[in-house]
């Protein structure tokens, strides 16, 4: 895989786990498909070949289902 498919600034990869968020909860996505759902999501709004997997684990780490007062998703 080249490099160039794994650039993403801060500014996107902010945006992208943003997404994600709200996206992920609005779908109620299981524990489970979280991962792949972030992928995917994550690979339409940047048009890369590929993401990295620590940004996807950065993506959907617990802190990302934060509903934004103190209760987890």
């Amino acid at each position: 895989m080249a490099a160039d498919q794994y650039r993403l600034t801060a500014f996107d990869c902010e945006a992208v786990r943003n997404a994600f968020r709200k996206s992920g909860v609005e779908r109620r996505i299981s524990g489970r498909n979280r991962r792949q759902y972030a992928r995917l999501l994550a690979l339409e709004l940047t048009e890369l070949g590929e993401i990295d997997p620590h940004i996807l684990k950065w993506i959907v780490t617990r802190a990302a289902w934060s509903d934004g007062h103190g209760h987890f998703c």
